[in-house]
């Protein structure tokens, strides 16, 4: 069932010594995005996530009617009218038909498209799909540091002939010299180069902001050649003079493909639009 249409309830009982009951519980707790437990009311809550409902539905659970209905305008509102893939050589993972719709509008847009869905609904899954889909690699997927981890065990389960790198710390090495991977994964926070501050001669009793060079990830990551750049929850870089807005820019002007991913793509300015320009190319929205 939904409580004000923010939060899926679900409740299941099974005869006592049943081992059924264990084993949906370990997959309420692993699976679930942000599910919690309600001790007093003996209940389990979740955001009201397309994924999480679709995990539900797999599960054998029950709708209310106020769940089906929400489910189905979900569905429908992300569906985008153009042809589905769905034959992808090698993806371990089924897509619901928006997915497969959404691997269909990046493909249409030789890749340079921007996937705007809603938080929880599978944008991870579209852009892996297409980069297998078109073996657009090595790529190269930036994301908040909190989500690297996540990106890994999809990548795993949606591409599991690919071999994936995650990336960490400041202590960089040549990537060419290294195992190439076929995606690379790393933060934000690591990708630009370190900055410090120094006296600016030309403006005496003032300091400037210099790069020290090669102290970012982007200076190796523009080694591997990569054809694809995946920008997840891309209003990371919606200050056009961040340094880490930067060091996007630089990677998206060597791969021929560029697909930014956020469920609030423009935030509270238009201004804020001009970040999904990844660079002079266009982009499809």
């Amino acid at each position: 069932m939904m409580d004000n249409g923010k939060k899926i309830q679900i409740k299941f009982m099974y005869p006592y010594g049943d081992k059924r009951f264990k084993e949906t519980v370990k997959k309420v707790k692993e699976e679930l995005e942000g599910r919690q437990f309600i001790q007093e009311k003996k209940i389990w809550v979740m955001p009201a996530l397309i994924e999480n409902a679709d995990k539900l539905k797999e599960w054998g659970f029950e709708f209310s009617d106020t769940l089906k209905e929400w489910y189905q305008k979900m569905t429908d509102k992300l569906s985008r009218g153009v042809t589905p893939i769905t034959d992808i050589k090698g993806l371990g993972v089924k897509l619901r038909p928006f997915q497969a719709e959404g691997v269909g509008f990046i493909d249409r847009n030789n890749g340079r498209a921007l996937i705007g869905d809603e938080p929880g609904v599978g944008k991870t899954y579209q852009a892996l799909s297409w980069i297998l889909h078109r073996h657009a690699t090595p790529a190269i997927i930036v994301v908040p540091a909190s989500l690297k981890i996540n990106w890994e065990r999809e990548c795993a389960k949606a591409c599991p002939e690919f071999k994936c790198k995650v990336l960490s710390g400041r202590n960089l090495y040549d990537l060419t010299n290294a195992d190439i991977a076929d995606i690379y994964i790393v933060n934000y926070d690591i990708l630009p180069n370190i900055t410090k501050k120094v006296d600016d001669n030309l403006n005496p009793g003032k300091t400037k902001s210099i790069e020290i060079p090669n102290t970012g990830w982007a200076s190796e990551l523009v080694k591997v050649h990569a054809k694809t750049l995946v920008v997840d929850e891309c209003h990371f870089i919606k200050n056009s003079k961040a340094m880490r807005t930067k060091a996007v820019k630089k990677l998206a002007k060597t791969v021929k493909h560029v697909i930014p991913l956020s469920g609030t793509p423009i935030v509270n300015r238009p201004v804020s639009y001009t970040h999904l320009r990844a660079h002079e190319t266009s982009l499809h929205l």
